[in-house]
């Protein structure tokens, strides 16, 4: 599931002009023995069209087999990139429900088709089939007995991949369509959403790095004006999801950052009065709440709701003064490493030696790139992916860059390891012992502590005049 989309992609894309008949692109999928074409207009990817397609919007609906299949195709459809990943690809096919994703290169230019089927036939025992299950079951008991079986499938999967961002991305996925299928399971039986909404992913789920002891936060961004029916409809949609999601195993939040709570569904109005009370009176706790609630993706329901949500956010996080209360706060959390570079305990009792290399080095380096992203108006939710996009920032040069990535990953892989070997014990799972380290790992963490040390003080001199 590392493989790059290129390397799987073994023949040339299948395409049509947009006025193209149905009945021209049937002979053509038969002729080639493909179940999907991309439908091509100088030399621009503007729909697929799939046997599906054909079935239930022609076929199904009795119409003319000469009608131009710009009339049926699904336009402006998701793409993937051919240096993206097999992993990205499945977790971008089951965001969009879709069984067919064109392949692009750098410029757009369509190059193939990827499908299930070739996800499968790479690897039969990869999260495919896990998701697949998943999607299939018809009823919320028979999925909180398919989600029973994920936490032996993700040992497994952790142990095997030398990724740990790989293992977040796909714990983010595996939950992703847990919620899908639960809201699906509540429409069946309450009817559609009575109006526009998303359902959000918060903290590491939208950012997609969950591990193995990762709980909920989630929340609901509703459309404006909607009257006591509706609102109540959309309660008992929280409710009914996350403790569905509770059943299958993902706990749920202690602080309570749900959409089972009035405070976590709110209008798009609602959402952005409260983002601006945060931005304008920067008190600590508002300050915490904005480490989770700044980091969202839409996990279900309205793009374009979303969109002009998430455009919203961003530009009120771009506050300098907001800005500066951030940088304070996170300037202020002491990295455990003490004189003469020696670890610093952070726990208490009989492990009162072990560090949290979650809370004092992951979540710190993430809370600095998103320092950083919120200044230069980026939505991306995902650390590495905000590392790239910064690469051209001129607050953050190419080395501070590639050491905050480098430091991330490698203390992400460090928790991995970790959770895998204390998994089913009552030791703490993202705080370790640094003497159980081997001397080279040791050498290494201190190296990435002191990453993180300096990240801190550059952003307390640019945002938080801290020097």
């Amino acid at each position: 599931m590392q493989r790059p989309v290129g390397e799987v992609v073994q023949r040339e894309a299948v395409c049509l002009t947009s006025t193209a008949t149905i009945q021209e692109a049937a002979q053509a999928m038969r002729k080639e023995k493909v179940s999907s074409i991309m439908v091509v207009d100088d030399g621009r990817l503007v729909g697929i069209l799939t046997d599906r397609d054909l079935r239930n919007r022609v076929v199904a609906q009795g119409l003319s087999y000469d009608i131009h299949i710009n009339a049926v195709m699904t336009q402006a459809p998701a793409t993937i990139g051919m240096t993206q990943t097999l992993l990205d690809a499945l977790a971008l096919m089951t965001q969009e429900n879709i069984h067919h994703i064109p392949v692009v290169d750098e410029d757009g230019k369509p190059i193939g088709m990827l499908t299930n089927t070739d996800l499968m036939r790479q690897q039969k025992s990869e999260p495919v089939m896990l998701i697949s299950a998943l999607n299939k079951v018809q009823d919320r008991d028979a999925l909180i007995a398919e989600a029973a079986h994920i936490p032996d499938y993700m040992h497994s999967f952790a142990a095997r991949v030398n990724d740990a961002a790989a293992v977040g991305r796909l714990l983010a996925s595996l939950t992703d369509t847990m919620t899908r299928k639960l809201i699906d399971f509540y429409e069946q039986e309450h009817g559609v959403a009575p109006a526009a909404y998303v359902w959000l992913a918060f903290g590491s789920q939208g950012r997609e790095d969950q591990t193995l002891s990762s709980d909920q936060d989630n929340g609901l961004l509703l459309a404006n004006d909607l009257n006591e029916k509706q609102l109540d409809w959309f309660a008992g949609l929280g409710e009914f999801v996350c403790q569905g999601l509770a059943d299958c195993g993902v706990p749920k939040c202690p602080g309570d950052i749900m959409a089972s709570n009035p405070d976590c569904r709110r209008t798009r109005a609602g959402w952005l009065e409260r983002f601006e009370s945060w931005t304008r009176s920067p008190t600590p706790k508002a300050l915490m709440y904005c480490q989770i609630f700044f980091d969202s993706r839409n996990v279900r329901g309205n793009k374009r709701l979303y969109q002009a949500y998430r455009e919203d956010v961003a530009k009120l996080g771009r506050s300098e003064f907001f800005l500066g209360n951030l940088a304070r706060l996170q300037s202020r959390v002491q990295v455990p490493l003490g004189l003469f570079n020696r670890f610093r305990g952070t726990e208490s009792g009989k492990d009162s030696d072990w560090v949290d290399i979650k809370r004092f080095g992951i979540a710190l380096i993430n809370d600095i790139v998103r320092l950083y992203s919120l200044h230069e108006g980026l939505t991306e939710p995902r650390t590495l992916i905000r590392l790239q996009l910064l690469e051209s920032s001129k607050l953050l040069n190419r080395k501070d860059n590639q050491a905050l990535a480098e430091a991330w990953q490698f203390m992400t892989q460090l928790r991995l390891q970790h959770q895998l070997a204390v998994w089913g014990t009552d030791q703490p799972k993202n705080a370790l012992d640094p003497d159980e380290l081997s001397t080279l790992t040791r050498r290494q963490l201190k190296s990435a502590f002191r990453i993180v040390k300096e990240s801190q003080q550059g952003v307390g001199l640019k945002f938080g005049r801290i020097g």
